[in-house]
């Protein structure tokens, strides 16, 4: 996974893919995002908090 939060190519292929990129139509990458916002919206939440 890329240093950030979420990796960027992620983001990037789910943008495209909730852009009607048919390429994307079946991709997995849905369900990284899924599961990398799983993990970094908690973490997100405790920075804030500190």
């Amino acid at each position: 996974m890329a240093s950030g939060l979420i990796d960027p190519r992620i983001a990037t292929g789910v943008a495209r893919r909730v852009a009607g990129d048919v390429a994307f139509k079946d991709s997995h990458l849905v369900e990284v995002l899924e599961e990398e916002l799983e993990r970094a919206v908690p973490r997100s939440e405790e920075l804030v908090a500190e």
